[in-house]
């Protein structure tokens, strides 16, 4: 096919049209792969930015069909990165030798939903290190119980699920402030006290939390050799946060990023350690300065060199520095002088540095970062391994949930919004059943007939008296006097128009001596026809 220009106008004054048919999303993609190689985050926004510098004006669906065809471009499909998993683990190596050289043998489990179109859950199992910062051990993608793995294992619950968990059934704040009192307690008396209150208010309550295990949940008795006086999960619900830009990618996109990380921030954190010059961690170092400024609210009242009763407010507590005790708690289970303590290391002249664990020091933060992550070549570059077993992993099922896919965490109704999720309004309350929480398009109790149809013209005039509306007034004695004032015009006019009417013919007139008034039924007047 041939096209011959029979004239050419080069300058235009005519209005540029925008909705082009032949601008479809394939020829899109064509535009867009060079762009997103160097910007794969790149929004819808960004898309139709890009779009608009060719003069087009992409339509919502063009730019979500053109940018997932683009990145399939370049990435790959999701089925497609599973039978790629068996060579990608065989060039991986595990970071497990930080973990036994340097973390306390405490590990945070928990797992993190997938946002593609499989699903799945990303599980993960963090440490503490030296400086008290998260160290991942291992990740997968399996749904396995640390009890079948670790038969031997404490375990530990965290208490801001558990409290949730409370919560549903009793929500008061005074159970919420006695709660948090029994949780972080570090000795036996500061247990009781807030549970026998909160049986003295709710002894369901008293039942419901007595019946967990204090092993799980309640710091006085946590094991001293762990050295960690953690209660809650956040270590590994911060690094859910660090690595929730991954969650959507491809599983392959998702393992080599995430290894990418581990391997910048493993390097990262070894050259921070070379460059410490005390023999303590940084975070620490902090945590001991605040102790040693709390202990100057103490009094001491010393019965030997080592031996030491000191007074916190309304308590007293016994300290023995050669056994690393204190009556609070606190000492024995962090392995860090509580403030106790610290009031009669600083008697005697010594420093606090001298009385924490050597989990705490420098040179075991950089034995735990000396090992190395090895990099890995691109996929083009990967060597044929013939023996390797399996050599495919095939995707699972694709099931998809009714209704739209949930991108966005599902929060607690304490938590608040997110920054990503920024509140709509303050409170929300329901027209139909008059609870809090929800309004009357997301109401799930039983029908509710309206009542507007069925109300006077009475009943509506009630309701509606000292509202403030258009052009009027919310006082009561100004609405009395308009009302009045109406009330009067319309009976004039009632009777001005009757009058018209019988001198017409039409209609008989009733005379009465009460005025304005209806006449009884036993009255005797004249009636004129």
């Amino acid at each position: 096919m041939t096209f011959q220009i029979k004239s050419y106008q080069p300058q235009h004054t005519c209005v540029m049209v925008k909705n082009c048919a032949k601008a479809t999303s394939d020829w899109m993609v064509k535009k867009l792969v060079g762009v997103m190689r160097d910007h794969p985050n790149m929004t819808s926004k960004g898309v139709e930015a890009e779009l608009r510098k060719y003069g087009v004006k992409p339509t919502k669906i063009q730019i979500f069909r053109a940018k997932n065809k683009a990145l399939v471009e370049i990435e790959g499909t999701h089925a497609e990165s599973y039978s790629k998993l068996p060579k990608y683990a065989e060039l991986f190596r595990a970071q497990k030798l930080g973990f036994l050289e340097d973390c306390r043998p405490f590990v945070g489990f928990d797992g993190c939903f997938l946002k593609g179109p499989f699903g799945g859950v990303l599980m993960t199992a963090v440490a503490l290190d030296a400086n008290n910062s998260v160290f991942l051990i291992v990740f997968a993608g399996l749904n396995l119980a640390y009890e079948e793995i670790f038969p031997d294992a404490i375990g530990r619950h965290c208490y801001g699920h558990i409290y949730s968990n409370f919560k549903s059934q009793f929500p008061s704040i005074l159970h919420r402030s006695f709660f948090w009192k029994v949780a972080k307690s570090y000795d036996v008396v500061g247990y009781n006290e807030p549970m026998a209150s909160i049986k003295d208010i709710n002894r369901e309550a008293w039942k419901y939390l007595d019946k967990i295990p204090k092993s799980f949940w309640c710091r006085h008795v946590f094991s001293p050799q762990f050295k960690c006086d953690h209660v809650t999960n956040n270590i590994i619900e911060s690094f859910n946060n660090w690595v929730s830009d991954l969650r959507g990618k491809l599983i392959l996109t998702l393992v080599d990023g995430l290894r990418r990380k581990f391997m910048k921030n493993l390097h990262k954190r070894y050259q921070k350690g070379c460059t410490l010059t005390a023999n303590i961690t940084p975070r620490i170092a902090e945590k001991l300065t605040e102790i040693s400024q709390a202990s100057r609210k103490c009094e001491m009242y010393m019965a030997s060199e080592d031996t030491f009763e000191i007074g916190d407010l309304d308590r007293s507590y016994i300290v023995v520095l050669s056994k690393k005790f204190c009556d609070c708690g606190v000492f024995q289970i962090s392995r860090i002088p509580c403030k106790h303590a610290a009031l009669g290391i600083m008697y005697r002249r010594e420093k606090l540095e001298h009385y924490y664990e050597a989990w705490f020091t420098k040179d075991m933060y950089l034995k735990a970062y000396s090992a190395m992550i090895h990099p890995i070549p691109d996929v083009k570059r990967w060597l044929a391994m013939p023996d390797l077993l399996p050599k495919t992993v095939l995707p699972p099922p694709l099931r998809r949930a009714p209704g739209r896919p949930r991108v966005n965490q599902r929060r607690e109704a304490d938590k608040g919004a997110s920054s990503s999720q920024p509140k709509r309004s303050s409170t929300l309350k329901c027209r139909n059943c008059g609870a809090a929480g929800h309004n009357k398009r997301a109401y799930k109790g039983p029908p509710v007939q309206k009542r507007t149809a069925n109300r006077t013209p009475t009943e509506l005039m009630t309701n509606r008296r000292d509202r403030p509306g258009r052009g009027m007034a919310s006082t009561s004695l100004l609405g009395a006097v308009l009302r009045n004032y109406v009330c009067r015009g319309f009976q004039s006019l009632t009777n001005t128009l009757i009058l018209r009417d019988h001198a017409e013919g039409n209609v008989p007139i009733v005379h009465s001596n009460q005025g304005s008034n209806p006449s009884p039924t036993d009255h005797n007047g004249g009636v004129n026809v």
